[in-house]
């Protein structure tokens, strides 16, 4: 077997797609194991014996029936939440910056507590603050709160927009709406790794800020922290209409580019070859870690450390194993993820990519 864990991935994938749509388990497909190998030992079919091997479905099962159950699990935990909560107490610790709407301020929230019960701990919820309380708070605040529990919205109508299943993809399981004051128990109650990484972050964004007009600035976080919050709406469209919204979007091309920067620097100074990929690696973690773990960034930054890794042990690159080893550690932190768009754009691109280079490059040629 070339590629053991491609086949990981993609059984891991199938289990994830049939719990999604299906909301069912996967463990009856056991019973066809029995029916495929009566049909293994029969038949003589050279390729469905190449292709079809008894260790290649074997592990299709088994990680497929891993993710499903791991979906089935995590979907009545959310329903549970959706059922069982209404007016709550609430203790939890900030960890995103606010982002201001035109009435509210939102925050991100890690649960702790609810109702001093720890039944939902390190899950996370949309924290909406009315403007009018005028009421700030900061990244790590560990606070105390009465808030009421806002169920998300599901699909109205055919092909309708789903804000319940959009949640999940970004590991969010409702908006929570406060309810009289807030008790801050402790500051800075955060990995001291993510507390460094969001306060550079804070840093480059205030820096850009200081440095160019309003609009600008906002375009040029954008392109390299990839944060489009604050982008003009109209600026978005012109990036769509001219076929550039890659650009608003952290992906393998910006990461080339630091990895260029880096090792042109490195070469410059005439320092060891081998160190240099070891500290692209280590920039490359908290590069993930400055960009808050955003999937095209982690996808980029997983198959960039792979390949550079791989170099250093003398190791030839195998760039479908290095994806597939990205595809599925972001699944295995978040299944749902493979329902989002940026997850389907980013990896839907690359693979696109890889099938298709030679296919144009030979047509290029004549």
């Amino acid at each position: 077997m070339q590629r053991p864990i491609l086949i990981i991935t993609l059984g891991y994938i199938i289990g994830i797609i049939w719990g999604v749509y299906l909301k069912i388990t996967i463990l009856p497909i056991l019973i066809l194991y029995p029916i495929y190998l009566i049909i293994y030992k029969k038949t003589k079919n050279v390729y469905f014996k190449k292709y079809l091997k008894k260790s290649v479905i074997l592990i299709l099962i088994i990680s497929s029936i891993i993710s499903n159950t791991i979906i089935v699990y995590l979907n009545n935990k959310y329903n549970n939440l959706y059922s069982n909560l209404e007016n709550i107490n609430l203790v939890g610790t900030i960890v995103s910056l606010e982002k201001e709407k035109d009435y509210k301020d939102i925050y991100k929230i890690k649960v702790e507590k609810i109702n001093g019960n720890k039944k939902y701990k390190n899950t996370y919820l949309y924290l909406n603050i009315n403007k009018k309380e005028n009421t700030k708070l900061k990244y790590g605040d560990l606070i105390s709160i009465n808030c009421e529990f806002q169920k998300p919205t599901e699909q109205r109508n055919y092909k309708g927009f789903n804000y319940k299943e959009y949640l999940k993809t970004n590991k969010i399981y409702g908006n929570i709406k406060l309810n009289g004051k807030i008790k801050i128990i402790k500051q800075k109650n955060i990995n001291l790794i993510l507390y460094f990484s969001n306060y550079l972050n804070q840093k480059i964004k205030n820096n850009i800020k200081n440095s160019f007009s309003e609009k600008n600035a906002n375009l040029l976080i954008g392109i390299l922290l990839g944060d489009k919050e604050k982008i003009e709406e109209d600026i978005i469209e012109n990036f769509k209409i001219n076929n550039l919204s890659h650009l608003l979007v952290v992906s393998g091309t910006h990461i080339n580019y630091l990895i260029l920067a880096i090792s042109l620097f490195f070469e410059f100074i005439k320092f060891n070859k081998k160190k240099t990929k070891v500290i692209i690696i280590i920039f490359l973690i908290f590069f993930m870690f400055l960009t808050n773990f955003q999937i095209s960034v982690v996808r980029s930054c997983i198959c960039s450390i792979l390949i550079l890794f791989s170099s250093i042990i003398y190791k030839q690159t195998d760039t479908i194993n290095a994806i597939a080893i990205s595809t599925l550690i972001i699944l295995i932190k978040n299944p749902f993820a493979a329902n989002s768009l940026s997850f389907l754009f980013s990896f839907g691109g690359t693979i696109g990519i890889i099938l298709f280079y030679k296919i144009f490059y030979k047509e290029r040629k004549k």
